[in-house]
């Protein structure tokens, strides 16, 4: 039975000696092992790393506005009258960005902001242009309905 030796566990060095050494050694060794000192630690960013650069101050406006023109010519044509400032903003904006690339950040949102001005400038063009004809065939019909005399009378051959 003296033969046997006790098992090994993690943490402990042949015949069962502690690691690291308990000799008034110090662990990590002085020097920083391996014959050189550590490098200095702290929030110094990788060799090589360039944090992205801010967002342009007028991406998200012109996402909203874009937003906003869209939605509210579908909705009731007023806020629509937004969507070309949108598209205004989106290009001077996206001019800047073509210029410096590394100054700002926020292409995704200007071209998504100055696409969705163009749509709902459109929009708003198309939804003027049928009120404006709605208006222009009231009156035609008042007008065409207060000079005659009957009430029978067929709008569509007055109007031709």
């Amino acid at each position: 039975m003296s033969d046997q030796q006790p098992p090994q566990y993690p943490g402990q060095g042949p015949q069962g000696e502690s690691y690291p050494p308990q000799g008034g050694s110090s662990y990590p060794p002085q020097g920083g092992g391996y014959g050189g000192q550590y490098p200095p630690q702290g929030g110094y960013p990788q060799p090589g790393f360039t944090p992205p650069p801010p967002k342009h101050p007028q991406a998200t406006t012109v996402l909203v506005l874009g937003i906003i023109g869209v939605v509210g010519t579908l909705m009731c044509c007023v806020p629509g009258i937004v969507a070309p400032f949108a598209w205004s903003m989106g290009s001077k904006a996206q001019k800047e960005l073509e210029q410096d690339p590394n100054r700002y950040s926020g292409s995704g949102e200007i071209n998504t902001g100055k696409i969705l001005g163009i749509v709902g400038t459109a929009l708003f063009a198309l939804y003027s242009l049928a009120v404006l004809a709605y208006i222009v065939l009231i009156v035609i019909i008042g007008v065409s309905a207060g000079s005659s005399s009957s009430y029978d009378y067929d709008f569509i051959g007055g109007l031709l």
